[in-house]
C-alpha cells in the first residue's frame, strides 16, 4: 500500500488511505493515515497481537 498523493490545482496534497481526508498540502509525506484513522489502526493492530499471544499460549496448555 502506498501513499495517496493528488495534485490539487498545482499544489500537491497527501490523502489518508482510509477516509481520504487531506493530511498535508505541498510536499509529499510518508504518512498513510490521518490522526483519527491511525488511532483505529493501532487499536486493531494491538488487538491482533494480543490474540496471537493468547493462541500460542493456549496451544501449550491443551494436553494438561
Amino acid at each position: 500500500m502506498g501513499v495517496i498523493y493528488k495534485f490539487n490545482n498545482g499544489q500537491g496534497a497527501t490523502l489518508c488511505n482510509k477516509c481520504r481526508t487531506i493530511i498535508s498540502t505541498g510536499k509529499k509525506v510518508d504518512r498513510l493515515y490521518c490522526d483519527s484513522c491511525q488511532k483505529g489502526v493501532d487499536e486493531v493492530k494491538a488487538y491482533y497481537e494480543q490474540m496471537e499471544k493468547e493462541v500460542h499460549f493456549n496451544r501449550g496448555n491443551l494436553n494438561k
